[in-house]
């Protein structure tokens, strides 16, 4: 009798060692299959973009172009590409001194 429960546990340990190694292996099959990687959008060109707005040239550098339309009083800017890193980040900061009563 208790060869036989030994046979059973036994084999119950082995039936769930299997199980627990084959199912990380269907998963990674599964991951294999990943979709193709979607195209980038492609934009339009600041030249046509910025039809009918009239360039605003301000003195000295700045840190982006702006054109502005004046019958609707629109304001269109173009960022620079490495506007988000790093090296380019600027922070502006409200102080008292300057009118906000929150700052500080």
């Amino acid at each position: 009798m208790q060869r036989s429960r030994r046979c059973q546990f036994t084999f119950s340990i082995c039936l769930l060692a299997v199980i627990a190694f084959a199912i990380p292996a269907i998963a990674q099959a599964d991951d294999k299959k990943t979709p193709p990687k979607p195209k980038p959008p492609e934009f339009s060109s600041v030249a046509k973009v910025t039809e009918g707005y009239t360039e605003i040239k301000g003195e000295g550098g700045s840190l982006f172009r702006l054109w502005k339309k004046a019958d609707s009083g629109k304001l269109l800017a173009e960022l620079p590409k490495n506007y988000a890193s790093s090296s380019t980040r600027h922070f502006i900061a409200p102080t008292v001194s300057g009118g906000e009563e929150f700052a500080g």
